[in-house]
């Protein structure tokens, strides 16, 4: 088990600020983390570079499938595309001739 303060102090440089209902995902996110890369050997702890890696890898992959998840659903296009067209809207807009949106 990995001490928590260890935990505490990684997400605390990582810099995040996040909701109270996600801290306790967060530390159980990075205990594991620790846990999977670290090895006990004499006492000491090793951190094995490939497993690292690895466990980047594969969370960079979950995170690359949600992202494509939410930027190919339906909802999040049509407020997109809302978005897009306010965009042109504003930008094309001459508000000197007192016109308002």
């Amino acid at each position: 088990m990995v001490k928590t303060a260890v935990v505490d102090e990684v997400l605390g440089a990582s810099g995040l600020t996040l909701p109270d209902d996600a801290i306790d995902s967060a530390k159980e996110a990075v205990s594991a983390l620790i846990e999977r890369a670290s090895s006990q050997e004499n006492g000491a702890s090793k951190v094995d570079r490939r497993l690292v890696d690895a466990a980047i890898e594969e969370l960079d992959q979950k995170i690359s499938e949600q992202m494509d998840a939410v930027m190919h659903h339906e909802s999040f296009q049509a407020i997109e595309k809302a978005w897009r067209q306010l965009d042109f809207l504003v930008s094309r807009t001459n508000f000197k001739e007192n016109i308002k949106i």
